[in-house]
């Protein structure tokens, strides 16, 4: 199974529509945003570099617009609009592809408000994969608390033919750093916010005696590498290094998908003097933490959409890196990630 995770950047039904520029579009990448980001998942053989001829079988977007702030409740047209108008043009693409057109077909899960304006989105090869009743949700700690600004989503995935649980699939959007550079304790909020990742539930099951399988995925707005000094609790001479995935690595065997400091952030701008992925991005915030399926992994990666920019005509990338990247922003400022087991 291949899962895509990718923050779109405040996706909304207007932006589906927005053009990308001509450098981008004329050499087949896509006219719009909507068609940019449906041959990536579809795997069109433009991105054959990075997805392999092989379409997603769920793809979650973090960032999705609603109407709304009440945590857990129904999300609004905007969001349900936007995922259906992807799932159809998703299986556009399924149905005229004779190896595809049996085998896959996408809906959309329910979502729910997340937090201001905002909820996850999932949409999944109904072929493969079923969401059960009450299979969705806004989720809580186990004492009951919603997280701060953006509480993660969780939607239960089930095999469409035996109905056999597959996987808890866990959205989220941690808040975001504070000021830029070396600012003393920058990633605080969210790396408190990810330390609480520990404190739900479904989570917490991944070490029980059957646990079933879990994957956290999405935006973290740190990395498993950030960190920020604390006092120890009634020491105000020492302090401790506070690092966000600590408990979620070590206490529930969850392990990263994506190596430590990978970038997935994007740069405003395209530097052509600096190397390699540091010439358009500048943090390392995406990643999939997968518990109970460490074993089953068969691959997982950033898809570096700028570097594999090399199939269309004319090859964009390093040569139109300024027009790549400029464009690239009208669709995201994060790469995405996937994980395939």
């Amino acid at each position: 199974m291949k899962i895509v995770c990718w923050n779109l950047k405040n996706i909304g039904t207007t932006k589906l529509k927005n053009k990308l520029g001509l450098v981008v579009s004329k050499s087949g990448y896509g006219a719009n945003v909507l068609s940019y980001i449906t041959k990536v998942v579809m795997a069109n053989k433009i991105w054959q570099p990075v997805m392999n001829g092989v379409p997603v079988d769920v793809f979650v977007l973090i960032e999705l617009k609603t109407g709304g702030k009440a945590k857990g409740a129904a999300v609004s047209s905007t969001a349900t609009t936007v995922m259906n108008d992807l799932a159809a043009a998703m299986n556009a693409v399924a149905a005229k592809n004779k190896k595809w057109k049996s085998t896959y077909h996408y809906s959309a899960a329910e979502a729910r408000v997340t937090g201001f304006h905002e909820c996850v989105g999932v949409i999944y090869n109904d072929k493969l994969l079923a969401v059960p009743a009450n299979g969705v949700d806004a989720l809580k700690t186990v004492a009951g608390a919603y997280l701060p600004q953006r509480t993660p989503y969780k939607v239960t995935l089930q095999l469409q033919a035996s109905g056999a649980h597959e996987l808890h699939l866990v959205g989220v959007h941690a808040p975001p750093p504070k000021g830029s550079g070396a600012t003393p304790d920058r990633f605080r909020a969210p790396i408190d916010f990810c330390r609480q990742l520990g404190n739900l539930a479904i989570v917490q099951q991944a070490t029980g005696a059957t646990p079933e399988t879990v994957a956290v995925m999405g935006d973290f707005n740190c990395s498993p590498l950030s960190s920020y000094g604390s006092f120890k609790k009634g020491n105000k001479k020492q302090k401790v290094t506070i690092k966000p995935f600590d408990d979620l690595k070590t206490t529930y065997a969850f392990d990263t998908a994506i190596s430590d400091g990978t970038l997935t952030s994007m740069a405003t701008t395209f530097d052509k003097n600096k190397a390699g992925p540091a010439r358009y991005c500048v943090d390392a915030y995406d990643n999939v933490f997968h518990g109970a399926l460490n074993a089953m992994v068969l691959g997982s990666d950033v898809l570096d959409l700028i570097a594999n920019a090399t199939q269309g005509k004319p090859t964009l990338f390093p040569a139109s890196g300024t027009a790549l990247v400029n464009s690239y922003w009208k669709v995201s400022d994060h790469l995405p990630v996937y994980i395939e087991y």
